[in-house]
């Protein structure tokens, strides 16, 4: 596991591929606990230090690959999102590029796709430069 990853979910994503496959694979007769000892030593002392400092009840031990997955997880910042939301142009993208865009600042509800009535009207004004 590399821990200096520029982007570590997806570091971290492609990591637990790899243990699903070892679990499912060759060491698939493994009993919980000794599943969790191999990754913990494929992580390396990092994630073993990370470890130590999580907090985890006795069934979130046995997975703990949902743990870490939570701990690399990306902080939102809903103050910077706000700001880079309101500062998106549109450029050269279409508009359907552009409200994609748009929505990974979590300003959108991902299944109904409304947006606030403050947010259409942004919409509508960065639409129109």
């Amino acid at each position: 596991m590399d821990w200096n990853s520029m982007n570590l979910l997806e570091h971290f994503k492609k990591f637990r591929g790899h243990s699903d496959l070892m679990f499912s694979g060759p060491l698939k007769d493994k009993d919980d606990s000794a599943k969790v000892s191999y990754v913990l030593l494929w992580m390396g002392e990092k994630g073993r230090d990370i470890y130590r400092t999580l907090v985890l009840t006795e069934e979130q031990r046995n997975d703990i690959c949902e743990a870490f997955e939570r701990h690399v997880q990306p902080k939102s910042n809903p103050v910077f999102s706000r700001y880079k939301f309101h500062n998106e142009k549109q450029g050269e993208r279409t508009t359907e590029a552009f409200i994609t865009r748009l929505k990974t600042y979590g300003y959108m509800d991902r299944t109904t796709a409304m947006i606030s009535p403050v947010t259409k009207w942004s919409l509508v004004l960065t639409l129109e430069r």
